[in-house]
């Protein structure tokens, strides 16, 4: 081979050469690129944090954290603590009360009946927010328990029990509301009418402590 073809052949190995580099080199260049981009925003972000006060980073975290909702407007856990918290409070400063007897008219079912019970000796609660339970031996000398709510606006006033009470041949079971009134702070005179054509009237006393 003559000079002038191996001066063309390096001539054309001289061109070729860069052409090869840059095609192998490329993803590397662009690796160098991002990586150079990466490294500036990083150096701003330390810079921009070095110019900030010291508690500005948690101040911004502070932001970013939800205001906690008042205590009235909180879940329905701290509000049912609180509900059952006042309602147990409020079974306080009971009202003791004694039965003491009654009066039936008529004093009978039937003529052939033996006479009501006037001798109706018995207990009774009665708390600060109304509820209300006792017992006593009944009318038809059998034992009575009873549960429900006072209605009243003063510990010796007119009131109105409403509830439940047992012990009567009408039903394990019967509902009850009894209107009263208070005298002299300790004695209760209680109306009960007959709930049936052979049934009585009764007035009732109790006392209250």
């Amino acid at each position: 081979m003559d000079d002038s073809s191996t001066g063309a052949a390096a001539e054309e190995a001289g061109m070729r050469a860069p052409a090869r580099l840059e095609n192998t080199d490329m993803p590397r260049l662009a690796f160098c690129a991002l990586a150079a981009l990466a490294t500036s925003l990083l150096a701003l972000g330390v810079q921009a944090m070095e110019s900030r006060p010291d508690d500005a980073p948690f101040d911004m975290l502070a932001a970013a954290e939800p205001t906690p909702a008042p205590p009235e407007a909180q879940g329905p856990a701290s509000a049912g603590f609180a509900s059952w918290t006042e309602l147990l409070a409020s079974f306080r400063a009971p009202r003791f009360g004694v039965h003491v007897g009654s009066h039936h008219w008529p004093d009978r079912r039937t003529p052939t009946s033996p006479k009501y019970n006037n001798v109706n000796l018995g207990m009774n609660l009665r708390f600060e927010n109304g509820a209300t339970a006792g017992f006593y031996f009944n009318s038809e000398r059998h034992l009575s328990t009873y549960g429900g709510w006072t209605l009243t606006n003063s510990a010796c006033g007119p009131a109105l029990t409403i509830g439940g009470i047992t012990g009567y041949h009408q039903g394990p079971l019967l509902p009850m509301a009894i209107p009263s009134v208070c005298f002299l702070d300790h004695l209760r005179v209680m109306f009960i009418p007959k709930a049936e054509p052979k049934g009585a009237n009764v007035l009732h006393l109790a006392l209250e402590y």
